[in-house]
């Protein structure tokens, strides 16, 4: 406790003072940094296709959306991509399923 409660402070300021907001966007951009360069091999957090992982990281990230924080999740390439892909949502099947060609 006392670890975690030092690494807060030095991170954030002292617990009765309030967070200069600038720390907070440069923690942010940190963060964002770090899940765009996840993101860029497969395009989600833990393998090929959406995980509880890309779903619970994107619904604190969704709760970025037109505050001041949004500018920084827009600016990474890998981050905001899987941000609107998972916005959007499964693909309808049939755009998945391959189309079958007509016999001849």
């Amino acid at each position: 406790g006392r670890v975690l409660q030092f690494d807060q402070r030095r991170k954030y300021g002292s617990r009765t003072g309030r967070i200069r907001r600038s720390a907070i966007l440069e923690r942010l951009a940190q963060v964002a940094d770090l899940l765009d360069a996840a993101l860029a091999e497969t395009g989600f957090l833990c393998g090929a296709t959406p995980t509880v992982a890309d779903f619970a990281a994107w619904g604190f990230i969704q709760l970025l959306d037109g505050l001041d924080g949004w500018e920084t999740i827009k600016s990474r390439k890998n981050l905001y991509a899987w941000h609107k892909s998972l916005l959007r949502g499964p693909k309808p099947a049939s755009e998945t399923t391959p189309r079958r060609l007509p016999v001849a």
